[in-house]
């Protein structure tokens, strides 16, 4: 309750945005989040979005984002932000095993240099993207990847999640199918063997 207070969202809709960790992640992902977060409002106008921001990155980063949509920037907040919205949309990353063990529904997000993504692409030939759905073995959350991080789509993607209880109802029960599977002293390291031994199999 203290924390939806917070973020100005005690009794309706919040979405956490976490964008990551480093500057040019920031520069990267935030804006088409902050985008995506007009157009959620468009629909669930009384949704409120919240920024986790990393301690050591500066808040001017994140100033003209929340100043121009109203989303809300908390700092050192990461966890509670994951265990407590009601959507995540999360660049891919450790950050995303995480937020699948805290149980929130969540879109993934990916975008780098096309010349990064290419290479990439040739050395490992995995399905997916996110941690959480490489550890449960299937694309339990939406991912969007390159040309496909638009505003739109991770709006769309959130929207849905908010609003279609048939689909919120299975994302939260594979979810936690998925956070059982990992267990929980050493979740961390079990996380780590299965997708090295995924990249083993499709390098």
């Amino acid at each position: 309750e203290v924390f939806r207070r917070e973020a100005g969202a005690e009794s309706v809709p919040l979405i956490g945005f976490l964008p990551g960790s480093r500057e040019q992640e920031i520069h990267r992902m935030l804006p088409v989040m902050a985008e995506s977060m007009r157009l959620i409002a468009n629909e669930i106008p009384e949704a409120r979005g919240v920024i986790g921001c990393a301690p050591d990155l500066d808040e001017h980063l994140f100033r003209k984002y929340t100043d121009a949509t109203g989303i809300v920037a908390i700092r050192n907040r990461t966890y509670d932000i994951m265990a407590h919205s009601d959507a995540l949309v999360v660049t891919s990353g450790t950050a995303t095993l995480e937020a699948g063990i805290s149980g929130t529904p969540m879109v993934i997000v990916y975008r780098t240099s096309p010349l990064t993504y290419a290479i990439g692409k040739r050395l490992v030939k995995l399905r997916d993207i996110g941690l959480v759905n490489i550890v449960a073995g299937a694309r339990i959350v939406p991912e969007l990847c390159q040309n496909a991080v638009t505003p739109e789509a991770i709006a769309s993607n959130v929207i849905q999640l908010i609003k279609n209880t048939q689909m919120r109802n299975s994302t939260l029960s594979a979810l936690a199918l998925a956070r059982k599977k990992l267990g929980n002293p050493g979740a961390a390291e079990r996380a780590a063997k299965i997708a090295m031994e995924l990249v083993e199999r499709t390098c």
